[in-house]
């Protein structure tokens, strides 16, 4: 089983006397380390801009900047005590920034008390978030079971309870980018990842005209082949038919870049 928590606006609620704290007691950011994040992270200001007005400035008094290499880092530490109260509940927690999943292992007839250790689990999560002036999105969360068709054939119906709000088990999530479904097969990260290389593939086309070969290579590496090379390892055991589908992918960016049609061999290419 897996849930996956989402957080109402949590770079922008980070409290900045909270997270300094952290930092000293927890990373040992002391001095003028220290001083060099209080800096970075206030006095800031922020104003609105609507057509040619602007509104006049107005201090922000807490969170970290998004868009920076800081932000998930600072995200992360601040979340770092987290991770101790989650890790007293279960055994497994992944994470990077304002993405958390927890995952629990049951077999069908420890299906209850499974259950009860995530609600316990995420209430003290709830806690702690009220504490450190953070909020968990009940509605937005997720969760999945995940296993054989056989075992979820078996399984009676699964509900979830956090707060106020019951969840029922979707087919698939998404978890720091990769697609996963209740039968941990790879066939959905597979179409998502052909459905963005696609659009990412007819948009470079549409601008090739305008670039040198050196720069066309470098926009294709950025956009396509990255995604390419990101999870990859989690294709391991998928079906032929679905590498296959990859396969093209890398194939018609090695069309686009070096100008070959669909009716020549590629491979000497590759």
């Amino acid at each position: 089983m897996m849930v996956m928590l989402d957080l109402s606006a949590a770079f922008d609620t980070v409290d900045h006397d909270i997270l300094l704290s952290v930092l000293d007691q927890n990373f040992g950011t002391k001095g003028l380390a220290k001083s060099w994040f209080d800096c970075y992270l206030r006095p800031r200001t922020q104003s609105v801009q609507v057509g040619e007005c602007i509104s006049t400035k107005s201090t922000v008094h807490q969170g970290v900047p998004q868009g920076s290499c800081a932000g998930p880092v600072l995200f992360t530490a601040y979340a770092s005590t987290l991770y101790h109260t989650i890790s007293s509940h279960l055994p497994e927690v992944m994470g990077y920034a304002d993405d958390h999943a927890q995952n629990l292992k049951f077999k069908p007839g420890a299906r209850q008390h499974a259950i009860e250790k995530l609600q316990l689990c995420i209430a003290e999560i709830q806690e702690w978030m009220t504490c450190n002036k953070l909020k968990l999105n009940e509605s937005k969360t997720e969760f999945i079971v995940l296993g054989s068709p056989y075992f979820l054939q078996k399984l009676p119906p699964v509900l979830l309870k956090i707060g106020y709000a019951h969840i029922e088990p979707t087919q698939s999530v998404r978890n720091l980018g990769i697609m996963f479904d209740a039968n941990m097969t790879m066939t959905k990260q597979i179409s998502s990842l052909c459905q963005s290389t696609h659009f990412q593939l007819r948009n470079i086309r549409r601008i090739k005209r305008y670039l040198d070969k050196e720069t066309l290579r470098h926009v294709v590496r950025a956009l396509v082949i990255s995604r390419l090379d990101y999870g990859n390892l989690l294709l391991f055991g998928a079906t032929e038919h679905e590498l296959d589908r990859v396969q093209r992918l890398q194939n018609n960016a090695a069309r686009l870049v070096c100008s070959i049609s669909k009716r020549d061999h590629i491979t000497p290419t590759l």
